[in-house]
C-alpha cells in the first residue's frame, strides 16, 4: 500500500484544462496542450536520462532547455520569424542565467547539498553526482519558461506594430519592443520572487515564529539557494528583453534585396 489513487481525479483535472485551452486558444490553444506534453516528455525521456548515465547537468540541462525552447516556440507560433527572434532572445538569455548561475555559485559558496532527495539518490544508489552543476542546471532549466514567456511577448507584440505601420522606423520600432519588455518584465520577475518563496512558505512561518533574525535566515544555504535562483532569472530577464528587442528589430525591418526592388 503505497498512497491513494488519484489517477481519475488527476486525469479528469487535466482534460478540463485541455478543454478550457482548447476552447478558449483554438488552434494555439491545442498548440499550448502539446507544448505541455511534450515538455513533460523531453524531461522524462531525455534530461533524466542523461543525467541518470552521467552526463555533465549543466550541459543536459542546456541541451533539454534548447530543444525545449525550440519546440515550444514552434508550436505556439508555427515557422515564422516571430518563432526565430523569440527562440534566439530566449537561449540569449538562457546563456546569461547559465554564465551567472556558474560565476554566484562560487561567490555565494553553494553546493547543491540542499536540493531535494540529493541525499538518498547518492546514499541509495551508486551514482557520482556533482551537487554544484545538477543546482546550476536546475537553476536555468527553472528559468528557461519565464525567459521564454518574456522573448515571444516582445517578438509577437513587435510583429503586430510592425503589420499595421509597415513604414515605421527602426528606432521606434526597437522603443515599442523596449516599452513592451519594460513592462512585462517588472511583472516576471515579482512572478520569479513569489514562485520561489511559494515553495518555502512554512519554512519562512517557522523562522518568523521563532523569530529568527533576518540575517540569519538569508544565510541558510537553502535560502540562500533560492534566492540566488530568483536573481540569476531576473538578470536573465533583464537581458533578454533587450536582446529580444534588438533581434526583431533587425528581422522584421531587413532591408530588401535588389531583385527585390526592381521587381518593385
Amino acid at each position: 500500500l503505497i498512497d491513494h489513487d488519484r489517477t481519475l481525479e488527476e486525469a479528469a483535472i487535466l482534460a478540463a484544462l485541455s478543454a478550457m485551452l482548447i476552447l478558449y486558444g483554438g488552434i494555439v490553444g491545442c498548440g499550448a496542450l502539446i507544448s505541455l506534453a511534450a515538455s513533460g516528455i523531453m524531461i522524462w525521456k531525455l534530461l533524466l536520462p542523461l543525467l541518470l548515465r552521467g552526463v555533465n547537468p549543466i550541459g543536459a540541462a542546456f541541451v533539454t532547455v534548447v530543444a525545449l525552447t525550440v519546440v515550444i516556440d514552434l508550436l505556439v507560433a508555427g515557422v515564422s520569424k516571430k518563432t526565430l527572434v523569440a527562440v534566439v532572445g530566449s537561449l540569449l538569455g538562457t546563456l546569461v542565467t547559465c554564465a551567472l548561475s556558474v560565476l554566484l555559485t562560487d561567490w555565494l559558496k553553494l553546493d547543491g547539498g540542499d536540493l531535494p532527495y540529493v541525499v538518498p539518490l547518492l546514499s541509495q544508489s551508486a551514482m557520482q553526482v556533482d551537487t554544484r552543476s545538477l543546482y546550476i542546471g536546475m537553476m536555468f532549466l527553472a528559468n528557461s519558461g519565464a525567459l521564454m514567456d518574456l522573448s515571444m511577448d516582445i517578438s509577437v507584440s513587435m510583429e503586430e506594430v510592425h503589420r499595421h505601420k509597415p513604414d515605421i522606423s527602426r528606432r521606434a520600432l526597437m522603443k515599442s519592443g523596449l516599452l513592451v519588455g519594460r513592462s512585462v518584465l517588472g511583472t516576471m520577475t515579482t512572478t520569479l520572487m513569489l514562485a520561489y518563496s511559494g515553495n518555502y512558505l512554512s519554512m519562512l512561518m517557522y523562522f518568523a515564529g521563532q523569530g529568527t533574525p533576518l540575517t540569519d535566515i538569508i544565510n541558510l544555504k537553502y535560502v540562500a539557494s533560492q534566492l540566488l535562483n530568483t536573481l540569476v532569472g531576473s538578470f536573465g530577464l533583464a537581458a533578454a528583453a533587450p536582446l529580444t528587442a534588438l533581434i526583431a528589430t533587425g528581422m522584421y525591418l531587413q532591408k530588401p534585396k535588389p531583385a527585390e526592388l526592381r521587381a518593385g
